[in-house]
């Protein structure tokens, strides 16, 4: 649903490209949206390291391996949304993760402004 939602939501925004392989891919329709998309997500100052880790938190989002599952606090959440005074010993919340579909069929309305 989320894929879905964000597809209609951006159609105007997304371009049709091929990879050579004969499969269709979708990337942003101009440079500045995935500029700053690189920018939120992986600030400049940010290393390898942190590049790693957001793409690996993203593959398992997509990839459903919280989807029904409580997952623990990192270092970051566990100092600013962890309750101890209301739940003693939590380490970690069921985040509400949708499970994803692997594979997408059908047809996708995308495609730049004309």
């Amino acid at each position: 649903h989320l894929l879905s939602k964000f597809l209609e939501d951006n159609r105007m925004f997304l371009a049709r490209r091929g990879d050579g392989s004969g499969q269709t891919l979708l990337s942003w329709y101009h440079r500045q949206f995935w500029e700053s998309c690189e920018i939120y997500c992986f600030p400049g100052d940010a290393g390898d390291e942190h590049r790693t880790q957001r793409h690996r938190e993203m593959a398992d989002y997509f990839g459903g391996v919280w989807a029904g599952k409580v997952k623990p606090y990192n270092a970051w959440l566990s100092s600013t949304v962890q309750r101890p005074h209301f739940f003693p010993g939590e380490i970690g919340r069921e985040r509400h993760v949708p499970h994803q579909k692997l594979v997408l069929r059908g047809s996708l309305p995308v495609g730049g402004p004309s």
